[in-house]
């Protein structure tokens, strides 16, 4: 719904503002007479602080002060609000509920390039006016300044939108002079779908009686608020349910959220939507930042149906919200680590309560308080039993590795039963998938005389090797240095390197399986833009035999060809200080 038109000199006198500062309250200021009428709720605002200029967020207006003689604001720097009501209040629970500033909150709501008002290139569109040249112009146009007839008939050769990436810097300024000419304007276009493989997605498939059971009571709940668990094993077709549940809101003419834990599986999933969907834009922390504000954009504009992203696409900035997805729901990356902290399934429902919408959170393995609360009776619990295509779930080995090492005179985590069905698996050219939840090459570094452990200097934590890098690095505050050749302690010249990630696994299995392709699939291996994208794809194509990786391999990703899957020392996490410890490695091991 758009938002009523200003009538600049109308309206209250006061306003209250919110900044992206530790303080937990509002601020009074007085608003001037040219801008009353203009300034409305969820609006940023420039305003004097202390002894500085800060931008803040309008929260409400008022027409009496709270003390005497507030300050002015001195801009507004938004010609309709950037947050919706809906929105700011959303902002000012979460604050209340995570002990965070409401500013801090509102901050964290906009992605950077709206905070910061970058706009990507890739985005921004050429369009055609009503007088635009004739041919006949043109040509006159030709003589004088042909840089500016090149780009009109590129403009409207492409059917009056031209995307403005494609110009070149000398033919960006040729746009410049026919914008100021009135010939064609420049405006924002909807995000360009990325460049996915090209594989065609099979058809729809038909739903089993259980997948019509869920999805009836799913779509019943269109319209208002129902909190939905759907328990679904590995390869039930919960997806399937998302992708018809999403397909009658956005015939409703409302729009979609679906949440996914892991960026690695952004990919995967924007493939089947896009095939499905037509306008559709993702949302996540790789992007670049004026990619993310064309996306966001373009959501609160109403030209997106569905939205994927993880935790911070809760935030956004829909007008008609028909229905929220979570996918994965028990993962703890729906937490935000860092301030202001949330909880991206809490902030999901309450979003869903508020807009009066179904929320539906999937799992094979929900989380305990999910569960609870489904057999409490205050969530509707959904069940899918069975696989779509039928059989039994996979047979699982346990190993003991006191008893098993492939190698009883060195390193003893391969195991010989594993190592027998990777080579079976590579003899019928099939793939598969081991698991590690750590990365790096070694959990340690230590001396083998006095048992001085390099520690980070920040975190007294151990440092973990990395062998690709060649250096030690601290995973909590990304602190490294180059290991050293010798104790620093006593000088001995023997520094061990204790435990086993990722690194250490694929090296290994290289002096086992030569002949294997390996890759490892970590936060190191994507570290770089796209590399996500790039390494299942191979995978996908088959261009890799044997993915080593960490817990993003363990995220619903679905490769027909893999037929064994390695859990390496699967009892490790057991041992860690959290009490949902077994809890997790249970899920880790169900899902992977």
């Amino acid at each position: 719904m758009p938002y009523p038109a200003p009538v600049p000199g109308a309206g209250p006198a006061y306003c209250s503002v919110v900044l992206p500062v530790a303080v937990p309250r509002a601020f009074d200021y007085a608003i001037p007479p040219t801008l009353r009428g203009v300034l409305r709720e969820g609006c940023r605002v420039r305003v004097p602080f202390g002894n500085r200029i800060a931008v803040g967020y309008c929260v409400a207006l008022r027409e009496e002060a709270g003390h005497t003689s507030p300050k002015p604001i001195l801009e507004v720097l938004d010609a309709e609000p950037i947050l919706d009501p809906h929105l700011v209040d959303l902002g000012r629970w979460i604050a209340r509920r995570y002990a965070a500033s409401w500013g801090e909150v509102l901050q964290a709501m906009l992605p950077g390039g709206v905070r910061g008002g970058v706009h990507s290139a890739r985005h921004r569109v050429l369009k055609a006016t009503a007088a635009a040249p004739r041919d006949a112009d043109l040509e006159a146009l030709d003589r004088k300044a042909p840089a500016q007839a090149k780009v009109m008939r590129l403009v409207l050769d492409s059917g009056g939108e031209l995307p403005v990436a494609r110009l070149a810097s000398r033919e960006r300024a040729a746009a410049r002079a026919l914008v100021e000419r009135g010939w064609i304007e420049e405006a924002e276009g909807a995000p360009t779908p990325p460049d996915l493989p090209s594989e065609p997605e099979p058809p729809p498939p038909d739903l089993t009686v259980a997948q019509r059971d869920v999805c009836a009571a799913v779509l019943g709940a269109l319209g208002s608020y129902r909190r939905f668990v759907l328990e679904g094993v590995t390869g039930s077709g919960k997806t399937e349910v998302y992708l018809r549940s999403l397909a009658e809101t956005i015939r409703r003419g409302e729009q979609g959220l679906m949440l996914i834990p892991e960026i690695a599986l952004t990919p995967q999933t924007e493939r089947r939507i896009r095939a499905r969907f037509e306008r559709v834009a993702v949302l996540h922390s790789q992007l670049a930042e004026g990619d993310r504000a064309a996306a966001w954009r373009a959501a609160a504009d109403g030209r997106i149906d569905v939205v994927v992203g993880a935790r911070s696409a809760v935030f956004t900035p829909f007008r008609r919200l028909g229905l929220i997805v979570i996918d994965e729901e028990h993962e703890p990356s729906y937490k935000q680590d860092n301030k202001p902290r949330y909880d991206a399934r809490a902030v999901a429902d309450r979003r869903a309560q508020v807009l009066s919408i179904p929320l539906v959170v999937g799992s094979a393995t929900p989380s305990l308080e999910s569960f609870h609360d489904a057999v409490e009776g205050r969530s509707t619990l959904l069940r899918l039993p069975d696989r779509v295509a039928g059989g039994a779930l996979p047979p699982v080995d346990v190993v003991d590795l006191r008893v098993a090492a492939a190698d009883r005179k060195g390193w003893r985590v391969i195991s010989i039963p594993l190592l027998s069905a990777l080579r079976d698996a590579l003899a019928e050219k099939r793939q598969a998938i081991l698991f590690l939840n750590r990365r790096g090459y070694a959990t340690a570094i230590c001396c083998r005389r006095c048992g001085f452990v390099l520690r980070c200097r920040h975190c007294a934590v151990a440092l973990v090797h990395h062998a690709d890098r060649g250096r030690a690095l601290c995973h909590y505050c990304a602190w490294s240095e180059p290991p050293p050749a010798s104790c620093p302690e006593c000088s001995f010249p023997q520094m061990a390197l204790i435990g086993a990630g990722t690194e250490r696994v694929a090296k290994e299995l290289a002096r086992f399986l030569p002949e294997a392709r390996i890759r490892t699939f970590d936060a190191d291996a994507t570290r770089f833009r796209g590399a996500h994208a790039q390494i299942l794809d191979a995978f996908r194509r088959e261009e890799i035999d044997i993915l080593v990786g960490t817990q993003m391999v363990a995220k619903g990703l679905d490769f027909p060809n893999v037929t064994v899957v390695g859990v390496i020392s699967c009892d490790t996490q057991l041992h860690l200080p959290d009490l949902r410890a077994a809890e997790r490695t249970f899920q880790l091991l169900a899902q992977v």
